[in-house]
C-alpha cells in the first residue's frame, strides 16, 4: 500500500498516511490540529513489497534498492 505525504494549511504539520490508490485523493485529517484543510504533496508514492531482495545485484543493488528497471532511482551511466 502506498504512503502519501500531506500538508496542513491550518498549522505547519506535514504528515504521511498509508492509503490505497483509490483513497489517494480523499480528504486527510491533520493529526495535530484535526483540520480537514490538507492537501496531498505532489511526490511519488512510496510502495514497499515484502520479500523482495536486492541480494545478488552487487553495488547496483545498493544504489538502486528497487531493482534495475526502477524509474525513481538515478539512471546508471556506462562509459
Amino acid at each position: 500500500m502506498p504512503t502519501y505525504e500531506f500538508r496542513c494549511f491550518d498549522c505547519p504539520t506535514i504528515f504521511k498516511e498509508r492509503r490505497t490508490f483509490a483513497q489517494a485523493d480523499e480528504v486527510a485529517i491533520c493529526p495535530a490540529c484535526q483540520s480537514e484543510r490538507t492537501r496531498k504533496v505532489l511526490n511519488m508514492p512510496q510502495v514497499f513489497s515484502r520479500g523482495k531482495s536486492t541480494a545478488g545485484q552487487g553495488q547496483a543493488g545498493a544504489r538502486m534498492p528497487h531493482g534495475l528497471n526502477c524509474f525513481c532511482c538515478p539512471p546508471r551511466i556506462k562509459f
